[in-house]
């Protein structure tokens, strides 16, 4: 599927979302999607989605803490 045709809204639910965190690894999930602003740049399209995670057991939560405090 072409980026640009694909059709997502703030409220849109991704399910079984794999999420990769370089250097710890990746975890399956499901997100809602909260914002979008666009993130682009020249010619180049690109949007940013802001995401909430859904029902995140405590050791992805602790995956992805560690990935945040790393990279931050």
């Amino acid at each position: 599927m072409n980026p640009d045709e694909l059709r997502i809204e703030p409220g849109a639910e991704l399910e079984n979302f794999t999420l990769e965190l370089p250097g710890e690894g990746s975890l399956e999930c499901k997100l809602v999607v909260r914002h979008i602003s666009d993130a682009s740049k020249g010619a180049v399209r690109r949007h940013r989605l802001g995401c909430q995670f859904v029902d995140l057991p405590a050791g992805m939560a602790t995956l992805v803490q560690r990935y945040v405090n790393k990279v931050d």
